[in-house]
């Protein structure tokens, strides 16, 4: 939750971050990418926009974020894409560097493919319990949706937009031990139609 001051509040990842991506979801705002490549010190202020055709853009003392060893925080006041006051933000971040410990699960990342259906069905074969998941439609012109167990099965956001999040309880139902549960909505489970998801477990840091 963003909170409009140069002392912004510190995200604890549990890394350093190296790419960092953010999406206010309480109102439409633009969905920003920030790495250690192109701002090799803090803070970082070299954006691009996931949802824009637009060049890279250095936002000195308005838009910028320092990375820490375990964590990351944004520290210009009232930028509404990154810090504004009482909006709520997602983020997704990669580590820096590889854990130097054996991690503490076996498996976080999978890719599953189906068929739809257009009736309530689970689909499985991950090999542990999802926290977020990217699903696309393959077959059609649908947007690339975004469920997580932070916010929700019935929240939803869209990375091919810049549109607050919606609620939508039609796309999964439930994070299951080995897959998850679909409904009925076509940007999920279109009858005949081809869909990829993408799939991740929490951090595997202790």
């Amino acid at each position: 939750t963003g909170n409009a001051s140069d002392n912004g509040p510190i995200v604890e990842t549990g890394f350093e971050p190296a790419f960092l991506m953010i999406k206010r979801t309480s109102a439409t705002d633009n969905w920003v990418m920030i790495d250690n490549k192109r701002s090799t010190t803090n803070p970082r202020n070299k954006f691009v926009w996931a949802n824009k055709s637009d060049a890279e853009s250095t936002f000195a003392g308005t838009r910028e974020v320092n990375f820490y060893s375990n964590s990351f925080q944004p520290v210009s006041d009232g930028s509404d894409d990154i810090n504004d006051n009482n909006a709520t933000y997602l983020y997704m971040a990669f580590a820096a560097d590889p854990d130097t410990e054996a991690p503490t699960v076996a498996k976080s990342f999978s890719t599953l493919a189906w068929t739809g259906t257009g009736s309530a069905r689970s689909i499985t074969g991950l090999g542990f319990k999802p926290n977020l998941a990217w699903i696309k439609i393959r077959t059609q012109s649908y947007d690339n949706n975004l469920i997580d167990t932070i916010r929700g099965v019935n929240k939803q956001v869209r990375s091919d937009r810049d549109i607050a999040e919606v609620t939508n309880a039609t796309l999964i139902t439930s994070f299951d031990d080995d897959g998850v549960s679909l409904g009925t909505g076509s940007d999920v489970n279109k009858s005949g139609d081809s869909f990829v998801g993408w799939f991740w477990k929490a951090d595997d840091n202790e």
